[in-house]
């Protein structure tokens, strides 16, 4: 059966059942699957190291600027920029031990399907990838989250190059976040291929409780992970162990029978290891590699807390040169917005004086140390950190698209009928990008994205009320630093990460957990941040390390200390 074939059997049945009125936990029993060989494969979609090296334009040559986007080219597209957004693919370093000359190209089968996990009002997506020499005679599945709040493929660079080709199965979810947006001015959201397609029609990924409310702002797009009023966050962990529970299901295996390994980048790290937490005693788990993990231990600072003060804070750096000039990518034009913001802190009573050092001390309570200001420029410049507080404010206050905090919006007026089918693509899954912007109600005045971040701290520092209801949400997302003592846990954190510092993240985790957890090691890349992709833009004279492998060392040491431990079981 080819992949089309596959596609309107799967359409088929989605379309009884919503006829029939079928349950949630029925469809999310329907999977689609297809095959990837002759030219095709689970790692690169074909495209191999020069197709994932060119860039997107060659993909979408000879495209109409008005046609459809096939399932098998969204696909290519994902993974493309999975691979380009979360790797350092031109870096001489960037791939580790990974052959330049013979990028594995391993052929198989993926599974897709949505899943309800515990009570969300909407589906997570999850995926499967089986290779061809798989061994259900000595199965391994390796399980993983995307990263950040990328779609599906969003692991893909992570576990891929390392998983299938020694013969492991990989499930992988989005975590209730993703890229399945839904677009009021086309009244569309996306189907279980990537593909747009009309609500109503077909089950979508994501269809938002506003719709009604929303029609007459016919430019603005709900984000998952931003606008469902379920609270994916809180239960991340749960989303990785059912994943693991459908793909074995999936694969007729038991999770006792089977070699399991959770692992993720950034976010989807967060998830592996809070998996572990829910599940300490295993079997759906025997190991945890979490790369650079957005984890919270208890007694530290939460991303919100620091993104929120960094947001506010951190440009005034900028315009110290005598503190930033040396940074990468520092040029006039950061320094003189950062002097604006500076003056801007003191006019709204946050500093007593327009002083890069007073701003400083407001970062250090936060736990920002030297190592994690050194990319300040391109978090700045990026707008990262408004984005993401802007974004998982709304998340934690269960806010749909037409009523975000502090009058945010995610609009989309401007985005081109090929962006729109890009986005489940494509995008980072976090506006702003691929078309979308973030509007800003309160913005005015030469430093206009200051009062909305002022809002958004008067509403987390709100005793009652909606402050109290943001601050237990985000208590909902902290870990309880138990991973499991008998498995082990190797967390690998760069030393120069300014998006999650080290320091209040992973080195704290560790430190509390190891007493306790003896299989459990911490492993700091000096000269390592948390973009790969960045390091194409640093120049020479900025030492930097790719992080990406020195994840796959760490699924090689757990792997090994996995296969002496089933070696000693024999033996005994």
């Amino acid at each position: 059966m080819n992949q089309s074939v596959r596609r309107v059997c799967f359409a088929l049945s989605v379309t009884l059942s919503l006829s029939l009125g079928a349950s949630a936990s029925a469809l999310a029993d329907a999977a689609w699957m297809t095959d990837h060989r002759d030219g095709d494969d689970l790692i690169s979609a074909g495209l191999g190291l020069e197709g994932l090296r060119a860039g997107r334009a060659a993909l979408l040559q000879g495209l109409e600027a008005d046609a459809s986007l096939s399932a098998a080219q969204l696909r290519q597209l994902a993974i493309h920029a999975a691979w380009n957004g979360l790797s350092a693919l031109h870096h001489e370093d960037g791939l580790g031990d990974l052959p330049v000359q013979g990028f594995p190209m391993v052929s198989g089968q993926e599974w897709h399907a949505f899943r309800w996990v515990g009570d969300s009002q909407h589906p997570s997506r999850v995926m499967l990838q089986r290779p061809d020499h798989f061994n259900p005679e000595a199965p391994c599945l390796v399980a993983t989250a995307s990263s950040g709040s990328r779609g599906i493929y969003g692991a893909i660079p992570l576990v891929a190059p390392w998983a299938l080709p020694r013969g492991c199965a990989v499930v992988y979810t989005d975590k209730g976040a993703g890229t399945d947006f839904f677009d009021f001015s086309t009244n569309m959201g996306v189907g279980l291929s990537g593909q747009r397609a009309v609500a109503a029609e077909q089950v979508l990924g994501f269809e938002p409780k506003q719709a009604a409310q929303a029609s007459e702002h016919h430019t603005l797009v709900a984000v998952p992970h931003s606008h469902s009023g379920d609270h994916p966050e809180a239960i991340w962990g749960l989303h990785v162990l059912d994943a693991i529970d459908w793909a074995l299901a999936q694969l007729s295996l038991s999770a006792e029978e089977t070699r399991i390994i959770a692992t993720g980048l950034s976010n989807g790290a967060n998830a592996a290891l809070r998996a572990a937490e829910a599940d300490p005693d295993g079997p759906r788990i025997d190991a945890v590699v979490a790369v650079m993990p957005n984890i919270t231990p208890p007694g530290q600072p939460h991303l919100f807390e620091y993104a929120l003060v960094a947001a506010l804070y951190q440009p005034c750096l900028l315009g110290d040169l005598e503190r930033s000039g040396d940074w990468p990518m520092m040029n006039p034009m950061m320094a003189a917005l950062g002097q604006l913001r500076c003056q801007s802190l003191v006019a709204a009573g946050l500093l007593d004086t327009p002083s890069s050092d007073e701003a400083l001390g407001h970062l250090r309570a936060v736990g920002f140390d030297d190592d994690a200001l050194w990319l300040s420029v391109p978090i700045v410049a990026l707008d990262l950190w408004r984005s993401l507080v802007v974004n998982y404010a709304s998340t934690y206050l269960r806010r749909g698209p037409v009523d975000m905090p502090c009058g945010y919006a995610i609009d989309a007026a401007q985005a081109s009928p090929l962006q729109r089918q890009l986005w489940w693509a494509t995008h980072p899954g976090v506006p702003p990008a691929e078309g979308m912007v973030v509007v800003d109600s309160l913005a005015e005045g030469a430093d206009p994205t200051l009062p909305g971040l002022l809002c958004l701290k008067a509403l987390f520092e709100q005793e009652d009320g909606e402050g109290a209801a943001l601050r237990a949400a985000i208590d909902q997302t902290r870990a309880t630093g138990e991973p499991g003592r008998d498995r082990p846990v190797v967390l690998v954190h760069g030393g120069r990460d300014s998006l999650i510092p080290a320091a209040v993240s992973s080195r704290a985790y560790a430190a509390q957990a190891a007493a306790t957890h003896p299989l459990l090691q911490y492993v700091e890349i000096e000269r390592a941040q948390h973009f790969d992709a960045f390091l194409a833009n640093l120049e020479a004279r900025h030492e930097v390390a790719p992080i990406l492998p020195h994840g796959w060392t760490a699924l090689d040491q757990v792997w090994q200390m996995l296969s002496e431990s089933a070696q000693q079981a024999v033996d005994q």
